[in-house]
């Protein structure tokens, strides 16, 4: 009961985690190798966007600029980054657009 308790907190506070590091541990012995890696737990890390990424953002849409966030990482933190920064969190990953016009696949999409 214990372990579902923890496993619904850290799900609770997911979205304010922006990346998640996994720990693990093994020991070394002397007549070997040693014992194999076991999962110890999650540190969550918090990154949040730059103070005036928002007011940057604001700007540009309103001089007419058609903003997008093109990033390598993984689809949870950008739907999370967007969400922070006022983008929405209807994200796609890089690979949706493979063997397409990435250029007018991008300008395509749509604006939350």
């Amino acid at each position: 009961m214990l372990r579902i308790k923890f496993i619904l907190s850290v799900y609770k506070s997911w979205t304010s985690v922006i990346r998640c590091c996994k720990i693990a541990s093994a020991r070394k012995t002397k007549e070997g190798d040693g014992t194999p890696w076991q999962f110890v737990g999650l540190l969550p890390l918090f990154g949040p966007p730059r103070h005036d990424s928002v007011e940057t953002i604001c700007r540009a849409l309103n001089l007419g600029a058609n903003v997008k966030m093109i990033t390598g990482d993984q689809l949870a933190i950008v739907k999370e980054t967007g969400r922070r920064l006022g983008m929405g969190t209807n994200m796609y990953p890089y690979a949706s657009f493979l063997g397409q016009d990435k250029d007018a696949s991008i300008a395509a999409l749509p604006m939350e």
